[in-house]
């Protein structure tokens, strides 16, 4: 027998450096798509960090705030 498995895919706005809003908004999508039945979330290519990881790696003092703020 086949099992059902349902994907959404999350079209969501990241915004560069801002992990905790785009990990906020991550887990919205996340809880939708689960109270819709689905079983996974598909979210774009580097979400989470706001695709342009470079801004974070080479601007230190960016991604020690983005740090602390996770850690807190």
């Amino acid at each position: 027998m086949m099992q059902k498995f349902q994907l959404t895919m999350a079209q969501l706005n990241a915004v560069v450096g801002d992990i905790s809003g785009n990990c906020a908004q991550a887990t919205e999508a996340w809880v939708a798509a689960k109270d819709a039945g689905s079983d996974m979330v598909m979210l774009p290519e580097m979400f989470i960090t706001g695709y342009q990881l470079q801004d974070l790696v080479l601007n230190p003092l960016l991604f020690w705030m983005q740090w602390r703020r996770l850690r807190l």
